[in-house]
């Protein structure tokens, strides 16, 4: 502790140091369609212990094992606001108060759901392109989620190997709607005789990367 001198007598001043929120070491996934076996598969290459459950098949025993030791919890349940319910409330009821979580929500209104959660100020919301459009995922500013929260959970999405950017709530993935985009142009400009479907396929491996 560093000291300081006042009338020749040496005092210890007192130093604040932050405390580092404690690491992610286990992770438990709730949903076991395309989102969430590839989420399992990214935390399981970085050594990170994974517990999965299928939401629909769920017991309370199976629930329990999974949820009780995870740092955090990924919904990754059917993009329907029953599903996301069932999902959110079976984390409610079986994982630690202190876990973070996660939802993989990309149509459903977050609103719709995750309002009714027991704790709402920890949920973030990651919505992930497909593989084929490579490693990225979308972290969604979502108003009244706890900003710590959402940076803990970049961290960790950032450490299984994925590009994350920060999106306003657009109900959809940013990424792939720029694609469509592109992909909507190139049909018009076959349409209209600009291009060929060769000479456009070849502007974008030679031209977009």
């Amino acid at each position: 502790m560093p000291t300081s001198s006042l009338s020749g007598a040496p005092v210890q001043v007192p130093v604040s140091v932050p405390m580092l929120p404690p690491p992610v070491t286990c992770v438990g996934v709730v949903g076991l369609g395309e989102a969430g076996i590839q989420l399992v598969r990214l935390l399981a290459r970085q050594g990170i212990r994974t517990v999965a459950l299928a939401e629909d098949e769920a017991t309370a025993a199976t629930a329990a094992h999974a949820l009780s030791d995870a740092d955090l919890v990924i919904e990754a349940a059917p993009d329907t606001t029953a599903a996301k319910r069932r999902a959110l409330a079976l984390i409610d009821r079986y994982a630690r108060r202190d876990a973070l979580v996660v939802t993989t929500a990309v149509e459903v209104p977050l609103e719709s759901f995750v309002d009714r959660s027991a704790h709402p100020s920890r949920v973030a919301c990651v919505r992930l392109c497909h593989p084929r459009l490579g490693k990225v995922a979308e972290l969604v500013r979502r108003p009244g989620a706890d900003p710590d929260v959402a940076n803990r959970v970049a961290a960790l999405f950032k450490a299984i190997g994925l590009h994350v950017l920060t999106v306003r709530d657009t109900g959809g993935v940013v990424v792939s709607d720029l694609i469509l985009a592109m992909l909507d142009r190139a049909a018009t400009a076959v349409e209209r005789g600009e291009a060929t479907a060769e000479d456009l396929d070849a502007a974008m491996r030679h031209g977009c990367g």
